[in-house]
């Protein structure tokens, strides 16, 4: 068994790393670029192709929000947050 202590130490590394993580997945889906970000949808034909949003990683989707300019694809509910 775990003592209080430890356990508290435990939540709060799984917190920072949880934390991390999603700091570490918008660096990568969002690059240091000035791009002025116009979406427009893109989807497919078959059940082939799907896509997965760049932000929070969900998906697969048989439509996605791309940026014309910079590619960064998002889903629905990223593109309105």
């Amino acid at each position: 068994m775990m003592c209080a202590t430890v356990r508290a130490a435990h939540a709060d590394a799984c917190e920072l790393l949880a934390f991390s993580a999603v700091r570490v997945r918008l660096a990568l889906a969002l690059p240091d670029c000035h791009c002025a970000h116009e979406f427009v949808m893109i989807k497919t034909d078959n059940t082939l192709i799907q896509w997965t949003c760049h932000i929070c990683l969900s998906g697969p989707y048989w439509f996605i929000w791309e940026c014309r300019y910079c590619k960064l694809h998002s889903c629905r509910s990223c593109l309105d947050s």
